[in-house]
Order: C-alpha cells, then structure tokens, then sequence
C-alpha cells in the first residue's frame, strides 16, 4: 500500500507535533512516524516558562480551555540553595508552568490529528530510502515524500545515517584543542575527529553505549559507562507530595560539580532531579540520592529514570539533503545552562514548517534558526566558565539574600530571552542601574 505526503515527520514529541500542527494550518499534507505509542512517558523535568506558554497558545489556538487543562502545576517563585543551605527566595512577574509529558505529549497528537494529519505509531524498524524518498512500514506500507523532517531526539536516526562526527574549535590563544563549543559535522565537510563514545567515530556506537548506561539506571545499576562528552545527562524520581512543603522551584547546586539539582512540584507528587554536562566522573544517580539524603528522604524503593539530551552541541544540516530538516534535540536545540529543551523544540518545528513553503527551504531554515544557534553557544561558553569553583564561590556570595537579581534574572533571562547569554555583562548593568534607582525611590519615600 502506497501513500504520499508532503512533508514526513519522524518523531512525536512536542518538536514534531509543533511542525506538523504548523503544517496542518497550512493545509499541508503531513504525517508523523513514531517508534511508541501515544501516551508514552519521557524524562522531563516539564517546566513551562512564559516563553514556552506562548508557544502552547499559538498551537492550541489560544484555546484557552484546553491550554488551562494541560499543565499540573503553576509556581511565581523560586529558591536557590548551596546544598541544603538557602541562599534567597526571590519571586517573579510571570508564573512557571509544569507539563506532565506523557499527557503533553498525547495532547499535542490529538491536536496534530484533529487538524487532518496522520499518524503511524509503533514504527520500530522503519526504513528510509532518501535516495528514492520513500519509507517502509510495517504490514508492507511505503510512504512516498517530498520533504522529510527528523525530530527523533539527541541522537537522531539522520546522525547514524549520515555519519555524524564530533568538531571540535581550537584555542588559537594557547594552541591547543580546546572545548570552547563543538558542534556535529556530517558527510565530507566533517572534520574526522573520532566521536567520545568508545573511542569510535561511529554514531551507532555513541547510541549503543548511551542507551545501555540508561538501561542501568532503570535497572538499579549505576556502574559508569562511556558516552559522549558533548552531551548533558539527567536522572529524575518522583516522591509523594508531602515529601516537601513546597510554593516555589528550587534549584540546589554543591552537588554536582558541573550542574545542579532541582525540586519541582508536580501535581499530586514531586518532580526530584539531577543533571549536567556527562562525565564518567559524576554519576548522577549517586548525587540525587546523597541529596534525597541530606534532606532525610529514604531511596529505598525509588524509581531513577536517565536519559542523555544536548548541551550546547548543535548539529550542522549544512551536508544533509536538500528536503531534509533536523529540529529539537535532533539538532542539538537544548539550553546549555537551564537545561529547557521544550521551547526551542517548539519554536524549532514551527521554524520548519514555515521554512518547507520557500522555495530554498533548508536555507531559509537556518536564517530562522541562526539566533538560536548564537544564543546556544554562547551558553555554552558561559556554562563552561560558571561552573568553576572559583566562580562558583563569588555566585554564591554574590546571591546570598540577593532577591531582587535573582527576580531580575527571571524575568529578562529565564522568562524570556531578552538578553541572550552574549550580553549578560549588560544585564548586570541594568540590573546595577535598577537597583540605584529604587534606592533613591526608597530615600525619597523615606
């Protein structure tokens, strides 16, 4: 049985749903290929910042009711800790939402359905002909496309097809090789440099190796295991609502030496995790039950769930076929320094879909995404300088009781990217100009 569509999504999650509901209101023909079947869990913290929630709307749209019933949790506050020790509390001017993923997830499907598209679910051995733009499914089905869009996740199917290898910059100040931000090559341009997995320069094998470390978080083990070191990892439990008296986020760093952890509430129980940049060194179960401890909170019969996403390593499409996209953690599109991956997953599929109706659709395409690539690897130079001890010790100097940065950072920052992570020296000088201007409000009042 043969069918045609425009345009093939591999992958379900909100990056692709966002590219085909995109779509769909264009009145495009479109479907996604999934290898689960809707509802299916992800390991997700599920914030939602006021940018995220802008993006909801747009595809929902602005059903209010719908968008209102989608989300567990709502928090205007956060609390930042040195381990166990409070450093301050500090509000903010729009509220955090939290998405619990596997209902997220299956809302967006539906939405993506009632709008006309199709969906294939548990397609766990497809094949695809991009020579003959064809895919093969199982019950002997044969998909037909004119342009194929990857939103499979950080290690996407196309990085295994098209040899994905890890480039990495060099320090021209010290002459050595130097991580300042690397970003993955495909087909001929590719630099050749063997990728951190095994020792071998073979995507397959970075899959394997992470995908096994996964398995043995899952199953109680947390023996370490090679994998990319251009990745960030993450390990999430749920504990029952009560195990906190918790309004607000928080964020605990002390930790882990190159990341943090955090508390969320969400719904009826509580959203307990760790992550950071991968190093065989940290195992990042070990650090979110030393902190479960350190708040007197047993592990004993604790579920760890793991899974690896991008940090700040962004996958170059300038190689890949012309009808061809790579969105979400496909393309690497993740927060290097929060972690947020559901807003530039979004905000990725609708680049897309907008971009498959140019004419020159893979280069308008990296025109939309170009900021965000900037912005991305910016945050991973300032991740990689953050997370020194030195620095370490001036941010908690520097945050201890300190509420109204920690407000300002939120709002222009963490809400919304109004700054980037290129101009934070301006932030602080605004921030330098506010703080004086209500002293001197405050003097006058008084």
């Amino acid at each position: 049985m043969k069918m045609f569509f425009d345009t093939v999504i591999i992958g379900g999650g909100p990056a692709g749903c966002a590219c085909g509901i995109t779509l769909r209101k264009q009145n495009v023909g479109c479907c996604i290929i999934d290898k689960a079947c809707f509802p299916r869990n992800k390991t997700c913290g599920g914030l939602v910042t006021a940018k995220t929630f802008e993006l909801i709307n747009a595809l929902f749209g602005n059903d209010t009711e719908t968008v209102s019933g989608l989300f567990c949790n709502s928090v205007s506050e956060a609390a930042l800790y040195q381990k166990t020790k409070k450093l301050v509390q500090a509000d903010f001017s729009e509220e955090v939402r939290f998405v619990e993923r596997a209902s997220f997830d299956n809302a967006l499907i539906h939405r993506f359905l009632r709008l006309g598209g199709v969906l294939f679910e548990n397609e766990q051995k497809y094949k695809v002909d991009h020579v003959q733009r064809q895919i093969f499914l199982s019950e002997n089905r044969v998909i037909c496309y004119k342009n194929i869009v990857y939103a499979d996740g950080a290690f996407s199917s196309a990085h295994r097809k098209f040899n994905a290898g890890i480039e990495r910059n060099t320090d021209s100040c010290c002459g050595k090789s130097s991580r300042r931000f690397s970003t993955l090559s495909y087909g001929k341009g590719s630099s050749g440099s063997s990728a951190a997995c095994c020792g071998k320069s073979s995507r397959r094998s970075q899959k394997a190796c992470c995908e096994n470390y996964v398995r043995q978080i899952r199953n109680g083990k947390s023996t370490q295991t090679d994998a990319p070191e251009d990745m960030a990892f993450c390990v999430e439990t749920f504990l029952p609502g009560d195990a906190f008296d918790l309004n607000e986020i928080r964020l605990h760093f002390g930790y882990a030496e190159n990341g943090y952890v955090w508390v969320f509430p969400y719904g009826d129980s509580i959203c307990v995790g760790a992550g950071g940049s991968y190093l065989k060194k940290v195992d990042f179960k070990e650090v979110l039950k030393g902190f479960l401890e350190d708040e007197g909170i047993s592990t004993e019969g604790l579920v760890f769930k793991g899974a690896f996403c991008p940090n700040g390593s962004l996958v170059s499409q300038k190689f890949l076929p012309d009808n061809m996209l790579l969105i979400g953690d496909a393309a690497g599109f993740a927060d290097p320094i929060s972690g947020e991956g559901l807003y530039f997953g979004m905000l990725s599929g609708i680049a897309a879909a907008k971009a498959l109706r140019r004419r020159n659709p893979r280069k308008a395409y990296l025109k939309m995404v170009k900021p965000v690539c900037q912005l991305i690897q910016d945050g991973q130079r300032l991740q990689q300088f953050f997370y020194r001890p030195r620095i370490q010790r001036r941010f908690v100097q520097g945050a201890t009781g300190n509420r109204l940065f920690v407000k300002y950072y939120f709002d222009n920052q963490v809400s919304h990217y109004y700054y980037g992570y290129r101009r934070m020296l301006q932030l602080y000088l605004d921030y330098k100009k506010l703080k004086e201007r209500n002293q001197k409000l405050k003097e006058i009042s008084c």
